[in-house]
């Protein structure tokens, strides 16, 4: 697992040497850096997730399935919760001007993504 981690680490610096080159030369932009930045923190905590999703799996407190299922739950709860807070924070964004069948239309793809996808996802 160390060697898997550290070619993590070794593809993140490998990436970024272009970016960081050009801004220490004075000719790279600050969104660029920070995109860097972003770029290297979604790996990491996707790297963190694949790590302890197989610990807790390992546990055996849940089968594969039941584990599926439970991080679809948590993904379409977590899409909601993200939909009512930018309607309160920033409602101008919503299209709140579409008809009841197009919001049940996305409610129906939130919950096929977030269940449905775990299943597929772990079949696979």
């Amino acid at each position: 697992m160390s060697l898997s981690l550290t070619l993590i680490g070794v593809d993140i610096v490998c990436m970024n040497v272009p970016v960081l080159l050009r801004f220490l030369q004075g000719s790279g932009e600050w969104r660029d850096l920070i995109g860097m930045l972003c770029g290297s923190l979604g790996m990491m905590s996707w790297t963190w997730f694949a790590l302890r999703n197989a610990q807790q799996l390992k546990a055996g407190r849940f089968s594969a399935r039941e584990w599926s299922t439970l991080q679809g739950i948590a993904t379409g709860v977590v899409a909601i919760m993200i939909l009512v807070l930018v309607a309160v924070l920033q409602p101008r964004i919503l299209p709140l001007e579409l008809s009841s069948e197009r919001w049940w239309a996305f409610g129906s793809a939130v919950v096929f993504m977030s269940v449905g996808g775990s299943w597929i996802a772990n079949a696979l």
